[in-house]
């Protein structure tokens, strides 16, 4: 799958603070308002499977509407609800809880029924709904609906804080649809990259299962798989100290101690630590050396035995408690980066947790020998530094995908505080 950039619609223009063809209006003056029907206004036998949606805030998420079939109504209840059903160009927003939740509604919404716990918001002729949608769920927008409305353990959202709403929007309302198709160009290139790193991150995860259990073996290797247990390869496994930490304090060479979030699917991420303050430093004796893996021994029960393979030293970087690091029995004897994909793979995570045990539902603990007395299958040396090179080079191209998803979202973060407080002007495109 190929992603390319948004196509460059719009020339951007800098403007200064002036923004004569800008207007301050009240939301009630430019749009009309419905709630959702009252509880008592459906019953029990209106829903039905696979039938009309009922958009409710939770069916409302990253301002798009994502029904579930179970949340439905049969025709005749919608029918009988008419003055509520949704038509295109509407914005829907959620009304109870966490405000921002609103979406625009497409063609292939219309007809749905807006949720008891929801309110539809109707533009007028000088409103373009999908601008009205980036607005409404701006910071900024959210920030004056909280303030305004009512509800000490649930915020309640209603018309009248709605309606008066005060809202700086252009006069022009082509200018709302350049702003809201320039944000859209920005929401197509997320979407592109979630698509594609799910994408990779189900190739790494078919090439982990049949690399790492001999289901297909890599050009020019094809000799026989010898069986041992763990501490056939790993002579001991070395725990850190518990020690407090410094939030205040920050930088790359502040002595730090390792998160037990920093383990993922054999990658470690250094950043995931947590500055020691000093009275505890001298306590901090174990720093993170090259080629070992880190393997968290005490965590919840989805994430106990998580590994994260170490590709360097870190001198600053201490371990905790929680957490062992692998001292192998001689250099060579095992490609250790293989060893971390092979104990961060489906089957292995499974052995791992199978031998965690504990008393609470969410704390589980491993014991050194149950760890250590996991069989494994070990191909030659050389093998396994093929395979964990081909993962390796899986998991740069992911690394490098999360970075520009990240950088697309702070992108369409600025671009929408830019555009819509019209610091950052769209004229039309250039002939």
């Amino acid at each position: 799958m190929e992603v390319r950039e948004p196509s460059a619609r719009y020339l951007v223009a800098q403007t200064g603070r002036g923004l004569p063809d800008w207007e301050n209006v009240k939301l009630g003056a430019v749009a009309s308002f419905r709630t959702g029907p009252f509880g008592s206004a459906l019953h029990k036998s209106d829903y039905v499977f696979g039938g009309v949606s009922v958009v409710n805030p939770m069916q409302i998420e990253d301002g798009r509407i994502k029904p579930t079939e179970r949340m439905s109504v049969a025709e005749e209840a919608a029918e009988r609800l008419g003055e509520f059903r949704l038509k295109v160009g509407d914005v829907v927003i959620g009304r109870r809880g966490e405000m921002g939740r609103c979406a625009f509604v497409q063609d292939d919404q219309e007809g749905w029924l807006c949720g008891t716990g929801s309110m539809i918001v109707r533009p007028g002729v000088m409103l373009d709904g999908r601008f009205l949608q980036r607005v409404l769920s701006s910071n900024q927008a959210v920030r004056a609906i909280e303030s305004a409305s009512v509800g000490t353990t649930m915020i309640n959202l209603n018309q009248r804080t709605l309606a008066d709403l005060s809202l700086h929007i252009p006069i022009d309302v082509d200018e709302h649809a350049a702003i809201a198709d320039a944000l859209t160009d920005t929401d197509a290139l997320i979407d592109s990259l979630e698509q594609l790193l799910t994408k990779k991150r189900q190739i790494k995860q078919g090439a982990m299962q049949e690399l790492l259990t001999g289901k297909r073996r890599l050009p020019g290797f094809s000799g026989p798989w010898k069986e041992g247990p763990l501490d056939q390869v790993i002579s001991e496994l070395v725990a850190g100290v518990s020690v407090n930490s410094d939030l205040h304090a920050a930088g790359n060479d502040v002595p730090s101690v390792v998160k037990t979030s920093a383990m993922k699917g054999g990658v470690f991420d250094p950043s995931e630590c947590k500055p020691i303050i000093h009275a505890d430093l001298a306590r901090a004796t174990t720093p993170l050396r090259k080629d070992t893996l880190l393997i968290s021994r005490m965590n919840t029960p989805d994430l106990v035995g998580e590994v994260g393979y170490v590709d360097r030293d870190h001198d600053c970087l201490y371990l905790p408690d929680r957490i062992w690091m692998t001292r192998m029995r001689s250099p060579g004897c095992v490609c250790v980066r293989w060893l971390g994909y092979l104990l961060s793979s489906a089957s292995y995570k499974r052995r791992i947790g199978d031998v965690a045990t504990g008393t609470s539902g969410s704390m589980k603990n491993i014991a050194k020998g149950a760890l250590l007395d996991i069989p494994v299958s070990y191909p030659e040396v050389d093998e396994q530094t093929a395979i964990a090179n081909v993962l390796s080079d899986m998991d740069a191209d992911i690394t490098a995908l999360e970075s520009r998803l990240a950088k697309a979202r702070d992108l369409k973060q600025a671009m929408a505080q830019a555009l819509l407080s019209g610091r950052i002007r769209l004229v039309g495109p250039a002939a």
